[in-house]
């Protein structure tokens, strides 16, 4: 791994108190805010409310980055709670220029392989171009939310998407909080949507597992992918003084996984109280890295609020 990979892959490990804590963000930068230590990065290629803001910190963009260029972001993931809500907010490490392909039409695409082909015949280089490739390309710039996390899963909530009559119901969502630090507060709110027999079985899994973690009294870590989405959704608003309730527009990112795995065994121990032999006296002892993941009377108490804001989250 080259230098500045492996720092960056080891801060992204300290942001998530030693687990899977990363973004990479793809999109036109619409803003910066210096004063506010701030830039505003699009993820869609028109709709400017879908944007998202991301702390800079002591970053300075480079000068060849203008505005309206796409750019790269990486950073990691943390969620606070205000008014009640949780939400999440993004923390860049670094911000790039990047390769543009936004001319990476279907036309492009096939005047570029006959052009490349061309090429091959002539000069037969080692290289293979195919539609794998042209996939890679257009995955890598059309989602651009890259998003993956660790944790332990502190809360579930599954929303079955009903829906009053002659209304299409909504897609059936599972929301999880994923807990990577002792204050419940900064746990990650992720979804899992899906009608389809795959998506209903990894609901219930997790479901079962989530249950078997709460009768061992020890929390279940997962790791989980997925992107990140900017949620516009009209929603009412609490009347005041007799009057009507008001219809608002809520603009805020979500997390949509695509996948989520078990924590590998050789990554699991870490998780969990292990047993290590100290190299200098040679003698074995228990550690515990996270030993807020066990059950309490303080965390029993505190469970029921927490699945309760879950649901009012959805």
């Amino acid at each position: 791994m080259a230098g500045r990979e492996r720092s960056l892959y080891e801060r992204l490990r300290r942001a998530g108190n030693g687990m899977l804590n990363a973004f990479q963000f793809i999109g036109p930068l619409r803003g910066v805010d210096y004063a506010k230590g701030t830039l505003s990065l699009g993820l869609h290629p028109s709709d400017e409310r879908r944007s998202v803001d991301i702390a800079l910190k002591s970053i300075r963009l480079p000068r060849s980055i203008r505005m309206g260029q796409r750019v790269r972001v990486n950073g990691y993931v943390r969620a606070t709670v205000q008014e009640g809500r949780r939400q999440l907010r993004f923390h860049a490490i670094s911000v790039r220029d990047c390769l543009d392909l936004s001319h990476f039409d279907e036309a492009a695409q096939r005047q570029w392989k006959r052009e490349v082909q061309t090429v091959r015949q002539v000069n037969k280089p080692d290289f293979r171009v195919d539609d794998e490739t042209f996939s890679s390309i257009r995955h890598n710039f059309y989602n651009p939310g890259h998003v993956g996390l660790e944790g332990f899963i502190e809360a579930l909530y599954y929303e079955k998407g009903e829906a009053a009559e002659g209304d299409t119901p909504s897609i059936p969502c599972l929301h999880i909080l994923l807990r990577q630090f002792e204050n419940s507060d900064l746990s990650i709110p992720v979804r899992m949507y899906g009608r389809r027999r795959e998506a209903t079985a990894s609901v219930q899994t997790l479901m079962d597992l989530f249950r078997q973690a709460e009768r061992r009294g020890r929390l279940f870590p997962i790791q989980v992918a997925g992107r990140t989405e900017v949620e516009i959704k009209d929603v009412q608003a609490p009347a005041q003084d007799g009057e009507a309730p008001a219809i608002i527009t809520r603009i805020a990112p979500i997390i949509k996984l695509e996948s989520v795995r078990m924590i590998a065994p050789d990554d699991f121990r870490r998780f969990m109280p292990h047993e290590i032999q100290d190299p200098e006296t040679g003698k074995s002892r228990i550690v515990d890295f996270y030993p807020w993941a066990s059950s309490s009377t303080e965390q029993e108490g505190q469970e029921g609020a927490v699945v309760e804001a879950a649901a009012q989250e959805a």
